[in-house]
């Protein structure tokens, strides 16, 4: 049937019947499919006057608020939606993503991006998106050393004798020239390294390490040793763009397939990434995502692993 003509006959079932709530859902879809948002939102509030709490049609009037950038409406939709619903539905969770990001709200961005599919990340709303959150935990994480470091030492108590009595003044400590537990006096001359400074040292060197234990085998060892960094600098991307190497490597697909929503989309120049993303997609059990990833990384990969994962995913001899 011509889409013409599918409205058509939709408009005059949901005419017949008006109190069916299927017609007014089929037309919501309808509109949505041939891109007129306003017309999906009106027929969706349709369905829901007929049958309120519906999750088709909230899911369709989110999917178009997202589309017509009116996230706050959209979040409050996808909010009324079952989680089941989003399971079913990678398209929907992607919009949900969006939207949460959109309207700040992170934690729930965060829940949000672990249910994502790698192919979503294409999707150029979802980069920005996960740009955007990525952004905002390196920001919160700055904020937070900047506080830790910048925050007076609390006073120290001055202890009570168990009878009640009222305690005497503390002796004030003898002079000492051992160090004390505050580390050494800043050098004249020498700028002191901020909070995010530090924080981003310490990740560098993470990354060389790891990089030392991934090539003399050790990928297992390095696997720990990236958690822990990304505990301190969670949005660090190439920690995780390290992580998901080492944790294929040492077959901790769960680990590595993990990282794929907070690292993709891949640049066509991340042959590697891209590889170890396929066989991690292959190993959990997402074929047709991997062959994806792989077909677009072999060109610019070669080794022993690559044949035997190009066998395995493409067929190839």
């Amino acid at each position: 049937m011509a889409p013409a003509d599918r409205r058509r006959t939709l408009e005059a079932a949901a005419k017949r019947e008006p109190t069916q709530v299927k017609w007014p859902e089929a037309l919501a879809h309808d509109a949505l499919d041939r891109g007129d948002t306003k017309e999906a939102i009106r027929w969706a509030d349709r369905a829901l006057e007929l049958q309120p709490g519906d999750a088709d049609a909230l899911a369709v009037r989110g999917r178009a608020h997202v589309l017509r950038a009116e996230y706050p409406a959209a979040a409050k939709d996808f909010a009324a939606l079952p989680p089941g619903v989003f399971a079913k539905q990678p398209d929907l969770s992607a919009d949900r993503f969006v939207a949460l990001v959109e309207t700040g709200d992170w934690p729930g961005a965060e829940q949000a991006l672990t249910s994502l599919t790698v192919n979503s990340g294409s999707r150029p709303d979802v980069a920005r998106a996960q740009q955007k959150l990525a952004a905002e935990k390196q920001r919160r994480s700055a904020a937070s050393a900047t506080a830790a470091a910048s925050a007076p030492a609390p006073p120290a108590g001055r202890p009570r004798p168990a009878d009640g009595s009222p305690s005497a003044a503390p002796a004030a400590p003898a002079a000492s020239s051992a160090p004390t537990s505050a580390g050494p006096a800043p050098v004249p001359g020498k700028p002191v390294a901020s909070p995010a400074e530090t924080s981003a040292a310490r990740s560098r060197d993470a990354l060389a390490e790891s990089r030392r234990l991934i090539a003399t085998g050790k990928s297992a060892e390095a696997v720990r040793l990236l958690n822990d960094a990304l505990r301190a600098d969670p949005a660090n991307r190439e920690l995780r763009l390290a992580l998901l190497e080492a944790g294929c490597l040492s077959r901790s697909y769960s680990v590595a397939a993990a990282q794929l929503p907070l690292v993709t989309p891949f640049s066509d120049q991340e042959a590697a990434p891209m590889f170890y993303a396929a066989v991690v997609l292959y190993e959990t059990g997402r074929d047709n995502e991997a062959k994806s990833y792989l077909e677009r990384a072999v060109p610019r990969v070669s080794g022993p692993l690559v044949d035997e994962y190009s066998r395995k995913i493409l067929g190839r001899p």
